[in-house]
């Protein structure tokens, strides 16, 4: 499966996450910030401790500690959001803004594709094949490539 996670994450959970924690771009309806602003905001409102409460059972016992929620930082949730997006393959890009001598980054999560194939059936536990013949997992709801 992966060195992180145990059993994938679904990937229409983690979309409606994405939306909930980040703001639009100005001027980009397609790509989304997830800043300390955004961070805060998810904190005060306790949807960080919601998401990493719905996140911890997909990783592997050893790796759970980045979903901690005591001592949990804008650093430590960004990782967590990364390491999501990675495994999905939706593409994440860090922007760092310089202010002062200090520094902040940003992440700026690109559109998110609407077909995601899996490139090695093997990594889903719960395939199932449609009526028309394609095949998906049932815990994230990926398409496998066809076997022509």
């Amino acid at each position: 499966m992966s060195q992180l996670f145990k059993k994938p994450y679904p990937l229409q959970k983690l979309k409606e996450y994405i939306l909930k924690l980040c703001e639009r771009i100005d001027g980009d309806d397609t790509s989304l910030i997830f800043s300390k602003v955004c961070f805060k905001r998810a904190q005060m409102t306790g949807l960080v401790v919601e998401f990493m409460s719905d996140v911890n059972p997909y990783y592997h016992k050893s790796k759970q500690k980045y979903t901690d929620v005591d001592g949990m930082n804008y650093k430590s949730a960004a990782n967590v959001l990364r390491q999501l997006c990675k495994f999905h393959d939706i593409p994440v890009e860090s922007k760092i803004k310089y202010d002062k001598s200090s520094y902040e980054i940003d992440y700026i999560i690109r559109p998110m594709p609407e077909e995601n194939i899996v490139k090695q059936p093997n990594l889903h536990l719960e395939p199932e094949t449609l009526t028309d013949g394609q095949t998906i997992c049932t815990c994230c709801g990926l398409k496998y490539p066809s076997q022509e």
